[in-house]
């Protein structure tokens, strides 16, 4: 995690707190917190929307989760909100507006 956290550090661990307002923020193993975000919408199995922290700037992300015909998951991943930076934004700007889809992931259910 330490190649894309804020502390740099390779004991952090990402915390999401479930529901509505809950927070998301980078620990790491003496205790140090790091906000990233706060959950907007809490729909598991089917979907997560966060304000999204760049430096102090909000972003929304939002991550939906279907099943395929294999039985595998499909993530569906949108980060919107890169408007805010009048060109000035870090260079994940380019992907503005584009809806990028993960590798499908396994559901841990044999097949």
């Amino acid at each position: 995690m330490a190649s894309y956290s804020v502390s740099g550090r390779h004991d952090a661990v990402l915390v999401i707190e479930p529901g509505g307002g809950g927070r998301i923020y980078e620990q790491t193993a003496d205790g140090q917190e790091f906000t990233w975000g706060t959950v907007v919408a809490w729909e598991p199995p089917t979907r997560l929307v966060c304000e999204w922290l760049v430096g102090d700037t909000p972003t929304e992300l939002e991550v939906r989760f279907t099943t395929d015909a294999d039985s595998g998951t499909v993530v569906e991943i949108e980060h919107r909100g890169w408007e805010r930076f009048d060109g000035a934004c870090p260079s994940p700007c380019a992907a503005s507006g584009r809806r990028l889809a993960a590798p499908r992931l396994a559901t841990g259910r044999s097949r």
